[in-house]
């Protein structure tokens, strides 16, 4: 997945598109959602479909990083063969639905890259 999306549907309209039938939480969830800011996703817990607001990205904690410091949100899974991804990819309680309408890539050398957008068609 991405590093950056946007959604621009409100909670409501989320729910509504995947039959999301419970009670919809206050989302703090920005309009421009990258590693580390807050976005919504649905997930089933019971049988039931669920919105939430959530972290993107998997905290991690790298070999070289300070015991204190920080885990970095990483959410690009490149190899699922990895031993982080096995358990929580093969799970499907461990699964969500990320709802966009749109999701960039960076383009060009390094140091000079710019996004561009790909839109999200029904």
């Amino acid at each position: 997945m991405c590093n950056l999306y946007t959604e621009r549907l409100s909670a409501a309209e989320v729910a509504r598109h995947f039959g999301v039938t419970s009670a919809l939480p206050k989302s703090n969830a920005g309009e421009e959602v990258y590693p580390g800011a807050t976005g919504m996703v649905v997930r089933e817990a019971e049988g039931v479909r669920l919105l939430e607001s959530m972290t993107w990205g998997f905290p991690v904690r790298l070999k070289f990083m300070k015991p204190d410091s920080k885990p970095r949100p990483v959410n690009n899974i490149a190899d699922l063969g990895k031993s982080m991804w096995v358990g929580l990819a093969r799970k499907p309680a461990w699964r969500c639905i990320i709802p966009e309408t749109a999701f960039a890539e960076a383009e060009g050398p390094k140091g000079a890259r710019t996004r561009t957008w790909f839109s999200v068609k029904d």
